[in-house]
């Protein structure tokens, strides 16, 4: 397929009826930018989405990985120390 034909496919909606993508079309991308909302996402898709991007560029996928982990570490010292 072409690019032109795939970038067709890749259109969604958003809720309030805005156009948008659904993909970046780069798997690490996509991880980091669903990283923030995974809570709301089943462990095997998290798990998918990491294994995407781990077979695109494993240095970049381990280090989106591990920043998530210290963002959430930070975040909860961070609500834990305002008492």
């Amino acid at each position: 397929m072409n690019t032109f034909i795939n970038s067709l496919s890749n259109i969604a909606e958003t809720d309030n009826g805005a156009t948008t993508f659904k993909s970046s079309l780069n798997k690490c991308l996509d991880l980091f930018f669903i990283a923030g909302a995974s809570r709301f996402m089943s462990e095997g898709e998290i798990i998918k989405m990491f294994k995407n991007a781990y077979g695109q560029n494993p240095v970049i996928a381990m280090m989106i990985l591990f920043g998530q982990e210290i963002a959430v570490v930070v975040q909860v010292r961070r609500d834990s120390s305002v008492s």
